[in-house]
């Protein structure tokens, strides 16, 4: 999961409600929770979990990684879990 660099690990979930941010660092000895947040979605954002105002969603996100000083900023196409 972690490089051999220890950058930061930014998981996110996008749901039909919100979209939820954990950022998790790594130490020689453990996993920490280096910040986590949540940001709420208007109903008619993400439908039958497929997102329909994807300029919302983006917005979203950007919020949540400057609010709460997430460090990541790019997640790699085969970190994403889509259903």
């Amino acid at each position: 999961m972690f490089g051999s660099k220890s950058k930061p690990i930014v998981g996110l979930d996008i749901g039909s409600s919100s979209i939820k941010a954990v950022e998790l660092k790594k130490s020689k000895t453990d996993i920490t929770v280096a910040s986590l947040g949540l940001e709420p979605l208007a109903t008619d954002i993400v439908v039958d979990s497929m997102i329909v105002d994807s300029g919302s969603v983006s917005a979203a996100i950007s919020k949540l990684f400057t609010e709460h000083k997430l460090k990541s900023k790019t997640l790699p196409l085969r970190s994403v879990d889509t259903p």
